[in-house]
């Protein structure tokens, strides 16, 4: 396997100069962040020590070289001691690469709908296609869950691709589907490297409002494939999950993740009439899920349980009542204390965000940890506890 080029190495130079504080940095600061950016993408040479150089590796060697050259033709500063800068052509050569990225994503957006617009021609009357479909329209290929084509999606913008479509067939994964979404839950095999490769490509479709397809084997079909089309609408590192809202034939959302602080709180989904930055809205209690599951990051709010498996979003205005899934009508819980909540055997005082509990019943015995919700969380909308306190008093 050859050494990277110095045209690459000059792109990789450039984006990361132009993610540092004034355009510059010093060698070993740039050295080391484009260690960490391309880390799967250097080659084996690359990464042979030149011995020449004592114990550097041939990249880098090679980087140094390259500044040099731009140094030369006025794209990095010069007489900089140890400092890599970019002047002010190199900062408009990175706009110019930054106009080839944007090209670069409108031509891989309309790739995909073509390949949407091409499986919809091979759809059988049962609105399913097969594996051989899926391939042929060039959506998916390979044994892995998740499918970037990084043949076409790779670039030195997304050294790990831009994921495509994903599997889903509800053995390996706990990934919660409804018909209008999905919470997909990150890749976690034996290979933590092509992990890492999946997850970038994932994030990097989120970060460009791409569309994605899931593709679903029905548990009494399993040979036929179930296509949704849709974008990943918000990612949590913090728990490793995306959620993925589907689209179907609508048109395409601006590349935003979703943030219900931006609309209006409404208690009930009859008050629901406006839509969100990115799309009509309509009951995603997925989304109301991964939101939930965001701003708690300490786990149940009852007893701190930090198992997912049992978390669950609870509504704090309940949804028999047609409370809405705004995530400010939420609160997490694992699975125990949302039964309990829903059992009135406790609330939160809407004033101090105490536990309040049924007569005779002891929170200790209940299993709580707190008394309190935890200042580090962000609190459900006043409205929504007042309403659920007055259900509460109502019962007791």
């Amino acid at each position: 396997m050859t050494l990277t080029s110095n045209s690459v190495l000059r792109v990789r130079i450039i984006s990361t100069l132009v993610s540092m504080v004034d355009f510059k940095g010093q060698r070993a600061d740039v050295l080391d962040a484009m260690a960490s950016e391309y880390a799967d993408l250097w080659t084996s040479e690359d990464l042979e020590i030149r011995t020449s150089r004592g114990t550097e590796l041939k990249w880098r060697n090679n980087a140094s070289f390259e500044r040099q050259a731009m140094v030369n033709e006025g794209l990095l500063v010069e007489g900089l001691q140890g400092v890599w800068a970019l002047t002010e052509s190199g900062r408009a050569l990175a706009s110019t690469l930054s106009v080839r990225h944007a090209k670069q994503i409108a031509r891989e957006t309309a790739r995909r709908e073509l390949m949407w617009n091409e499986l919809q021609g091979r759809l059988s009357s049962d609105g399913m296609a097969s594996a051989e479909d899926t391939r042929a329209v060039g959506m998916y290929s390979g044994a892995r869950g998740v499918y970037a084509d990084k043949e076409k999606t790779r670039t030195e913008f997304a050294p790990s691709g831009i994921l495509v479509s994903m599997r889903h067939t509800g053995k390996h994964y706990e990934d919660e589907m409804t018909s209008d979404g999905m919470i997909y839950h990150f890749p976690k095999t034996q290979q933590p490297g092509h992990d890492k490769s999946d997850i970038d490509s994932l994030v990097m479709a989120h970060k460009l409002g791409m569309p994605v397809f899931l593709i679903s084997s029905p548990a009494e079909k399993p040979t036929r494939r179930q296509i949704f089309r849709g974008v990943i609408e918000a990612v949590d590192l913090n728990v490793d999950t995306a959620l993925i809202t589907f689209v179907h034939d609508d048109a395409l959302p601006p590349a935003a993740e979703f943030t219900d602080g931006e609309q209006p709180f409404q208690l009930t989904d009859e008050e629901v009439t406006t839509a969100t930055r990115k799309m009509t809205v309509r009951p995603n209690q997925k989304r109301f899920a991964f939101e939930v599951v965001k701003k708690y990051p300490g786990g149940c709010a009852a007893c701190g349980i930090m198992e997912p498996s049992v978390f669950e979003a609870a509504h704090v205005h309940p949804k028999a009542d047609r409370g809405s899934d705004d995530s400010r009508n939420g609160i997490l819980l694992c699975a125990n204390h949302h039964k309990m909540f829903d059992r009135n055997l406790w609330t939160i005082a809407p004033d101090g965000f105490g536990f309040i509990f049924k007569p005779g019943f002891d929170p200790i015995a209940l299993g709580f940890k707190f008394d309190l919700l935890s200042d580090s969380v962000a609190k459900p909308a006043q409205e929504a506890l007042l309403a659920r306190h007055d259900k509460w008093a109502k019962s007791n």
